[in-house]
């Protein structure tokens, strides 16, 4: 016998240190006092031969014999004669294995009193020994596959049998792995990780990035020989990084290696099981069966697995299949290059069956790589909008692909333009919407409510909510067939008229919710939900809102559905729910999670994100920073595209802030800009009572509140419901009509508590919390709200209001100069008399002694800029 069959091999100069793969086969069995039997089953070229040698190599206090089959080994004698031959060499020279070796029974055929005798020897050994069977799989199916069987059937004591193969041998290990005595290193331990390939490389001085040798080790699943053949290429490749990129599995040297390999050991009915199961991984064996027309594919599919492994079961039942990705990648280019209308042919007949068995994502997937415009574009207009309503977005990207130069239904390009809107894609959403007018047929409703909903869409991903209604006009989702385009349907007019008519966009989304649910539809829910989140939260009902809201970024967290417009809507219900609920901080973190996913091109949020951020920072202690941002924001919005009530929130958030930094010129003039929108609601009401108690402290303003507190007139917001009953109660406590306050705090109250706004009392004035301090107790179910008002502490509060008149702001912007009191009279063409009396009202109301001080705190609230 050659003595190379004996010998431990050498380990190759790149040899890659396999911590990980010693440890496996280290492992402790399961059983107690005896050793059990190892397994190493992967396909060619996993590195098994090499791990086995490194491990025994790195363990040379255990006597190992090694033994590496061949088929001379398939007899019993000759298989007996080696063993033996392996195992004298590593026990001591008075074993009885030695004498039985030496006999000539031992070159006889198998019998029992035979393999009694050595199996006894061998549990007589006296010291423990490991015997490594390289290569099983070259002696399964001959008559040493039974002697190999007995041997493992019972436990030996001192004997570790280490068993390396391409397949799992039928030796009875199931019943091995009951008994506790079976330990198994398979693919998932062999397979290099990025760790190892960095290390080959690294031996090999070819230099790449973590993510190249990522995307080589996910091309490979670490299949170590292609690792090796890549190694190889790059070493001679003046481009590495090219190689990196245009590597898979038809590359030359990979290629070679998986025809000589595995597929020259096939016969044709393997290989063409192998075509189709590379063509159409993951198969099912009914697909199998269907595209090879072989009724006994699972079978067929087994076997192929049990002589490659490159083919494997990816389930318990064993009903579906997966191909190595660089076997298949080789195969689909072979047959790709070779024979295309077979590939062609096979993608087809997939698509067809997958139809049928109600799976659309991948009866696209495959209609759109056979090429087949016509199929894919019925199966567009057949299924496309279902798999919108389920988010299956990445399913119309291949479709997309193939259309975008070949495809002109009107149908499929309306519906792949709707994915594109998802996608943030704006301006593949506005090409694909092109020319999409004009036909005609049977489903003319459907076809023209499709086209209405993504012309409304389209508007309000671009900021244009008055095109967006205009275009939601002609969305009938009561004239459309199919469950999908009319859950579509609601949902998108629901959209639409969140800011114009709530109240509809509710009906119209609790309708789309129904249908989703009923169906199944994910995306589809998530979209109602928003909806109706804003819309609840247009109507003030935050605490409903907030429900929706959460409900939808939990679904978008679970999906992958993060950077989609609706995320970003329920994040802007949840951080007005915050503004308004005195929560500044969250409200801050809410906007910044809604810009980072915000979709860069869809802008319908973007003004709301920006008043919210501008009401967040001022509340949070930057009052100057959040009262520039909303007066920029208005600066640059046309007010003529906003709903009243976006209009009066925003302007409710800026006045009070201009008033709180005493920019009294500033607050009248944003009350001049809105007034005629806000005509005839108690929100205008409030602005004007607002300025006039902030400036004067004039108790008439109760007069100017008074229709709107009693109900006269209606307001827009509950903000400005909240904020008048409080106003009206601080004026009342000024003029001492304390049964006003009581009732006017029990309505702010009781709307902060069923509405979530509790803003406004928070920022009360401190004459408004002393009064709810006393009383604190006495507010019955309110008392919860009460406590939650005085827990906030001082800070919450508004600012002290440094309300300056014209002429007085003209004297502190001079203050920070080195001019006299003369010479500033003479700058303002009034008396030195005039100029003190002005400057001592400064002092007063700043609580300033002095010039400088006066000039500091005026700079502290935002009176003065540092430039000023």
């Amino acid at each position: 016998m050659r003595l190379s069959k004996t010998t431990v091999p050498l380990l190759p100069a790149e040899v890659v240190e396999r911590l990980r793969v010693r440890r496996a086969l280290d492992e402790p069995s399961g059983a107690t006092g005896s050793c059990p039997v190892v397994l190493v089953s992967a396909p060619p070229g996993h590195g098994k031969t090499v791990a086995l040698a490194d491990w025994v190599r790195a363990t040379p206090e255990v006597p190992t014999a090694w033994l590496s089959l061949d088929a001379s080994d398939r007899d019993e004698a000759t298989w007996w004669r080696s063993v033996m031959t392996a195992l004298c060499a590593k026990v001591p020279a008075d074993s009885a294995l030695h004498r039985l070796h030496a006999a000539p029974a031992a070159g006889r055929p198998h019998d029992d009193a035979f393999l009694a005798t050595v199996l006894d020897v061998l549990d007589d050994l006296p010291d423990p020994v490991r015997l490594v069977l390289d290569d099983v799989h070259e002696i399964l199916g001959h008559p040493a596959e039974r002697e190999l069987r007995a041997l493992v059937r019972y436990p030996i004591r001192g004997l570790t049998i280490v068993l390396c193969s391409r397949f799992d041998p039928p030796l009875g290990l199931d019943r091995l792995r009951l008994d506790g005595r079976l330990r198994e290193v398979r693919v998932d331990r062999l397979a290099f990780t990025i760790a190892d390939t960095a290390q080959l490389f690294e031996q090999t001085s070819i230099e790449l990035t973590t993510e190249q040798i990522g995307s080589l080790v996910a091309r490979t699943e670490g299949w170590v020989a292609a690792l090796r053949l890549v190694a190889r290429s790059l070493q001679s490749s003046p481009d590495p990084a090219a190689v990196v990129q245009d590597f898979a599995g038809d590359d030359r040297s990979v290629a070679d290696y998986v025809v000589d390999e595995v597929l020259s050991k096939l016969d044709d009915r393997e290989r063409r099981l192998v075509e189709a199961a590379s063509a159409c991984s993951p198969i099912s064996v009914e697909l199998a069966a269907v595209l090879t027309g072989d009724p006994e594919a699972a079978e067929v599919l087994e076997r192929v697995e049990a002589s490659t492994s490159m083919v494997t079961a990816i389930d318990r039942r064993r009903e579906q299949f997966h191909t190595h990705e660089l076997l298949r990648s080789h195969v689909v280019a072979r047959l790709r290059r070779t024979r295309w209308q077979d590939l062609r042919d096979l993608y087809q007949r997939a698509a067809a069956w997958y139809e049928a068995q109600d799976d659309p994502d991948a009866a696209l997937h495959y209609s759109a790589l056979a090429c087949d415009v016509a199929g894919t574009e019925a199966l567009l207009r057949a299924r496309a909008i279902e798999l919108l309503a389920r988010g299956a977005f990445r399913s119309l990207e291949e479709p997309d692909r193939l259309l975008e130069a070949r495809g002109e239904d009107h149908r499929a390009r309306i519906v792949l333009a709707l994915a594109a809107l998802e996608h943030d894609e704006l301006d593949r959403a506005a090409t694909l919407a092109q020319d999409v007018g004009g036909e005609t047929g049977d489903d003319d409703a459907n076809l023209g409510t499709v086209r209405a909903v993504l012309q409304t869409r389209l508007a309000l991903a671009r900021g244009r909510p008055v095109d967006a209604r205009a275009a939601a006009l002609r969305i009938a989702p009561e004239a459309v067939t199919g469950a999908p385009l009319r859950t579509l349907a609601l949902t998108t007019r629901g959209y639409a008229s969140v800011t114009s008519e709530p109240d509809r966009a509710r009906a119209d989304a609790e309708k789309a919710l129904s249908l989703a649910e009923r169906h199944g539809w994910r995306y589809a829910v998530v979209q109602a939900r928003t909806v109706l989140a804003l819309a609840h939260a247009h109507r003030d009902n935050l605490l409903v809102a907030v429900e929706h809201a959460q409900a939808v970024l939990r679904s978008v967290a679970d999906e992958g559905w993060k950077h989609t417009p609706w995320a970003v809507g329920a994040l802007v219900v949840l951080a007005g729910a915050d503004v308004l609920g005195g929560r500044p901080e969250h409200a801050l973190a809410g906007v910044a999670r809604a810009e980072a996913m915000a979709a860069l091109n869809h802008v319908e949020h973007r003004r709301s994100l920006e008043v919210l951020r501008g009401a967040a920072e001022h509340d949070s202690g930057r009052e100057l920073d959040g009262w520039h941002r909303l007066r920029a924001c208005r600066a640059r919005q046309d007010t003529d595209q906003l709903d009243v009530r976006q209009v009066a929130l925003a302007a409710l958030l800026e006045h009070e802030m201009a008033l709180g930094l005493g920019r009294v010129h500033e607050a009248a003039g944003l009350v001049r800009d809105v007034e005629a929108r806000l005509d005839g609601t108690g929100d205008a009401v409030l602005l004007r009572a607002r300025e006039l108690w902030a400036t004067t402290r004039d108790v008439r303003a109760r007069r100017l509140l008074a229709p709107a507190c009693e109900g006269s007139l209606p307001f827009v917001t509950a903000l400005a419901a909240v904020e008048s009953s409080v106003l009206d109660a601080e004026i009342a406590l000024a003029q001492g009509a304390h049964p006003f306050v009581r009732r006017r705090l029990h309505d702010a109250l009781r709307r902060a508590a069923t509405q979530g706004v509790v803003r406004p009392l928070l920022r009360a004035a401190p004459t408004v919390h002393r009064y709810l301090e006393q009383r604190r107790g006495s507010f019955d179910d309110l008392d919860r709200t009460v406590a939650r008002v005085l827990s906030a502490g001082p800070s919450a509060s508004s600012p002290p209001v440094v309300a300056l008149t014209e002429r007085e702001r003209e004297v502190l912007e001079l203050l920070p100069s080195m001019r006299s009191v003369v010479e500033i009279a003479e700058d303002l063409a009034v008396s030195a008399n005039t100029v003190k009396t002005h400057q001592r009202a400064i002092y007063h109301k700043l609580g300033a002694d002095t010039r400088r001080a006066a000039v500091l705190r005026a700079r502290r609230v935002g009176l003065l800029s540092s430039s000023d």
